[in-house]
């Protein structure tokens, strides 16, 4: 059996994916990047919390009999001055490799993951340090771009304020993305907008795959975020982290203002991510 670990800008995953078939992951938001955008480096302890899920996880990997344990890391640990410190720290942790992705296999993988097989579809990944857009037509990428516009780097940069936001974004993302449907969003920001949507009592990958939530609504849930601060969003939806509640509002917007840009009407919320796609690059 494979086990995955993902060192996400925002949270730590462990999952056990087979392709095709939507399994639960486990999710620690350590929220790495948190300081970065002002300084350049990932601060001692969101670095030594970010490691000490990734030991915690490979420590249960091992238990459930994991044969191969895979793990890779994404846009804090690539662009922070000292992102070889989390990888020496795995390293010593746990004995495992951490596999940097380039912002070319970040929005490639995410892709494999989420289109599963698909001729035709363009995936959003909004991670907590990067946004990725990539579009397949006839079973091949045919645009992929990835912009420093993740969630947790919005928030500090920004400190959801939409009018701040706007400038920050009209920065990297212009028009002419385009729309080859069905759009697909994957990610924390994404899974949460069907939280907010249908505020469950459990969380359940399953439930969540290829729900739908259109471009009103999408904004509509992303107006009522700014209207809460992030202790009314945890207290009224409990499946969200105090960690994520914090970068919500500016992840949500972003989505709305590139599903916008597109022009789709609508999206489709997907479990099957990078973590699927890591293993098919």
């Amino acid at each position: 059996m494979t086990a995955v670990i993902d060192i996400g800008s925002n949270s730590v995953r462990l999952g056990y994916p087979v392709r095709g078939i939507v399994t639960a992951k486990k999710i620690n938001t350590t929220a790495l990047a948190e300081g970065l955008t002002a300084s350049g480096f990932l601060s001692p302890a969101a670095l030594q919390r970010t490691a000490a899920a990734v030991e915690a996880y490979a420590d249960e990997a091992r238990a459930a009999d994991a044969t191969d344990i895979k793990v890779f890391a994404t846009e804090a640990v690539r662009s922070a001055a000292n992102g070889g410190e989390i990888i020496a720290e795995v390293k010593r942790l746990c004995g495992l490799d951490v596999v940097v992705l380039s912002q070319e296999q970040e929005a490639r993988a995410a892709y494999l993951g989420a289109a599963d097989g698909l001729k035709e579809a363009t995936v959003i990944d909004i991670g907590g340090g990067s946004a990725e857009i990539i579009c397949g037509y006839g079973g091949e990428i045919v645009y992929a771009e990835s912009f420093p516009l993740g969630a947790v780097r919005l928030k500090e940069a920004c400190d959801n304020d939409r009018a701040a936001l706007d400038k920050y974004i009209a920065r990297y993302i212009k028009d002419g993305i385009p729309c080859i449907t069905p759009i697909i969003g994957v990610g924390g920001t994404a899974t949460s907008q069907y939280v907010i949507k249908e505020n469950p009592s459990v969380y359940s990958a399953q439930e969540v795959h290829n729900q739908i939530i259109s471009a009103a609504e999408l904004r509509q849930i992303t107006d009522k975020l700014f209207e809460m601060t992030p202790e009314q969003i945890t207290q009224k939806y409990p499946l969200i982290s105090p960690r994520r509640a914090a970068v919500l509002p500016s992840g949500a917007y972003l989505l709305c203002k590139l599903l916008q840009k597109t022009g789709a009407d609508k999206l489709t919320i997907s479990e099957l991510d990078n973590m699927e796609g890591f293993l098919l690059l």
